[in-house]
């Protein structure tokens, strides 16, 4: 029985340990998720499969079109029928007396006939369309590449202002508890001086209405951490879990000027740049497609037959053939086309360098916001510093009655409304470094 017992509790302790058991992601492992299982990032990947089958289908037109015909003519009566009378001839030499006599001839039949035929053309010269389609095809894969590495960045971005926007909860939850802890040791202290008459019941109150608002500080930001851990776990794509922690949080904090890069140069490097120098490439080969049209075309081709009249086949070995189509009218056509195609590309032009312009801005605002997220850290370092010399001052000070428990409520305020602005600081350097990290392609 003793030892049914000890293995029954052996089970249980397994399973309150299973039960117990939670989830834990680092960083890397909350981007590898999200990269995983985020829809845009999937969605651009089946892109790239399908600008490369295109791509593969645009090298079939340098092949020769090759297509056979068929065709067949069956009628329930016959499609010929003959019936001539009996004709009584004279004999060319003769006495005029002699004749030939023909008899009458009935003849019916044929009522089918059937053909077949294959052609192979091989296209010499399209007007340069066929080298320009496939141009414009391979443009499309590397287009669609860039494209992936934006979304694989931006997803990236996204899934660390997540995960750091529950790193800050968790510090304040943290410094929320030791303030909770704090507030426990001077309602202490004060319910002890009211017992033994030294101050008024109103101080009590003070305390415990401060710690009231710490009870309702905490349920708040219960609320909203697991508000930001459902978001955080839909956003990777997993299932909820309370339990989930994040591991190897590290909110150590350095000198940005070491990742500085000069703004019009880290630019280049950026695949929003590509997309925007491609975009421009992709509105002149356009350009060349459609001047392509009016442009002469040459093809030279084979062919062979065979036809079935009745019960007789008649075949051909084949034939060769050669064509050349001179675009004559079409030549005035043109004229316009490639004069709004001139447009196009000037627009494209114009377009492209607009947005370089606005990158180069954007990576300019993203040193700016690092710079300023490393001085918001230092400024309330320095000042959590500061009011937790000031709290112990004042704990000094109320112990000998040198200042009033509002002096000592405030100082414990001013600490924790410190220690959150430092935690968020923190945490919004982290993002905002990688942020400019991504723009300036410093990934590695």
């Amino acid at each position: 029985m003793k030892k049914f017992f000890v293995f029954l509790g052996t089970l249980l302790s397994l399973g309150s340990g299973a039960a117990q058991a939670q989830s834990a992601y680092s960083l890397a492992q909350s981007k590898q998720l999200a990269l995983q299982n985020n829809v845009r990032v999937r969605n651009s990947t089946l892109e790239i499969e399908a600008a490369q089958a295109q791509q593969r289908q645009a090298r079939t037109k340098y092949y020769p079109n090759v297509s056979a015909l068929g065709a067949g003519l069956y009628s329930p009566k016959d499609l010929v029928s003959l019936n001539t009378p009996a004709l009584s001839l004279p004999v060319q030499g003769g006495t005029g007396a002699e004749t030939v006599n023909l008899p009458s001839v009935k003849y019916s039949g044929i009522n089918g006939v059937a053909t077949a035929s294959v052609t192979a053309l091989q296209p010499l010269y399209a007007g340069g369309q066929i080298k320009t389609g496939n141009q414009l095809a391979a443009l499309q894969t590397t287009v669609t590449q860039d494209q992936l590495v934006v979304a694989q960045q931006e997803v990236t971005l996204t899934t660390e202002q997540k995960y750091y926007q529950l790193v800050a909860l968790d510090e304040k939850l943290r410094t929320l508890e030791a303030n909770d802890k704090l507030l426990t040791g001077i309602y202490k202290q004060v319910n002890d001086s009211y017992k033994a008459g030294l101050v008024v019941r109103n101080d009590v109150l003070k305390v415990q209405q401060q710690r009231n608002q710490l009870a309702l500080a905490r349920v708040q930001l219960r609320n909203g951490r697991e508000l930001a851990l459902r978001d955080f776990c839909q956003y990777l794509g997993v299932a909820y879990d309370s339990t989930l922690t994040l591991t190897e949080v590290n909110l150590t904090v350095q000198n940005p000027q070491e990742l500085y890069q000069d703004a019009s140069e880290a630019v280049k490097s950026r695949p929003e740049y590509q997309l925007l120098q491609r975009s421009t490439e992709a509105e002149k080969l356009q350009s060349r497609q459609a001047q392509g049209q009016f442009l002469p075309q040459v093809s030279v081709g084979a062919g062979a037959y065979a036809t079935k009249i009745g019960d007789q086949d008649v075949t051909s070995s084949g034939m060769f053939l050669g064509t050349v189509s001179v675009p004559i009218s079409g030549r005035w056509e043109a004229k316009h086309v490639r004069a709004q195609r001139e447009v196009r590309e000037k627009i494209a032009q114009n377009n492209a360098q607009n947005n370089i312009e606005l990158l180069t801005l954007q990576v300019q605002q993203r040193w700016l916001d690092l710079q300023e997220a490393y001085k918001r850290v230092q400024v309330t370092e320095a000042a959590m510093a500061q009011t937790q010399e000031n709290l112990k001052v004042n704990q000094d000070t109320y112990r000998s009655g040198l200042s009033t428990l509002n002096d000592l409520l405030d100082a414990q305020a001013q600490l924790q409304t410190a220690a959150d602005s430092h935690a968020e600081a923190r945490t919004e350097y982290h993002v905002r470094r990688t942020a400019y990290r991504l723009v300036t392609d410093q990934t590695n």
